[in-house]
C-alpha cells in the first residue's frame, strides 16, 4: 500500500527495500540473511555473495550495504518482527547512521504485533498503532482484488462471513 504509493516511489526512488522477516527466518534471526536480502534489493543481486555462492562475514555485508546506500535516499521496511532479540537491528541501525552522512531522505519502518519490541526499536514517541480494518474495508479489499466474483452468490457471501470472522479472531 504505502510502499508502492506514487509519492513514496518518487521520494525514495533510489532504494526501496522490503524485508519480510517471516519469509526469510525459520527460527532465530539470521543477520547475514537479512543483509543479503537487503543487498539483493539494492543492486538486483549483482554481488557474488548475495546468492550464497561465496561465503562472507557480516562485516563485509554491512560494508557492502553502506556502499550500496551511500548518498541515496531509501525506505527500509522490516515486516513481521517477532523475535525479542534485537541486537541485529541496533547493529544495522548504528552502521546505517554512520555511513549515511549526506542530506538524503531516509526512513525505516518496522511492523510487529509486539508492543514492547516496537517501543524498544523506535522509541515511545515514534510509535504508530494501526487500528483494525472494518468489515467493509476487508470486504472492499477482497472484492477489488478479486473483481470477477459475483458478489451476491451464496458461496461468496459465506466466504465474506468466514474471512471477516477469521480476520477478527486473529486480531483480537
Amino acid at each position: 500500500m504505502v510502499f508502492d504509493n506514487n509519492h513514496v516511489v518518487q521520494v525514495f526512488q533510489d532504494s526501496r527495500i522490503w524485508i519480510n522477516l517471516q519469509a526469510i527466518q525459520k527460527r532465530e534471526i539470521d543477520f547475514k540473511k537479512i543483509l543479503k536480502a537487503m543487498l539483493k534489493q539494492c543492486d538486483d543481486g549483482q554481488r557474488d555473495f548475495v546468492d550464497g555462492s561465496v561465503e562472507v562475514e557480516e562485516e563485509e555485508l554491512l560494508e557492502a550495504l553502506c556502499k550500496a546506500l551511500w548518498s541515496k535516499s531509501y525506505l527500509l521496511v522490516f515486516d513481521g518482527i517477532w523475535d525479542i532479540n534485537l541486537d541485529w537491528y541496533f547493529r544495522l541501525k548504528e552502521r546505517l547512521q554512520w555511513c549515511n552522512k549526506s542530506n538524503q531522505s531516509r526512513l525505516i519502518i518496522i511492523t510487529t504485533r509486539l508492543h514492547g519490541v516496537a517501543k524498544r526499536m523506535v522509541g515511545p514517541n515514534s510509535l504508530y498503532r494501526m487500528q483494525p480494518f472494518s468489515d467493509e474495508d476487508i470486504w472492499q479489499n477482497i472484492t477489488t482484488n478479486v473483481a470477477y466474483l459475483p458478489l451476491k452468490h451464496p458461496i461468496v457471501l459465506k466466504m465474506k462471513d468466514e474471512v471477516i470472522y477469521r480476520y477478527f479472531s486473529c486480531v483480537n
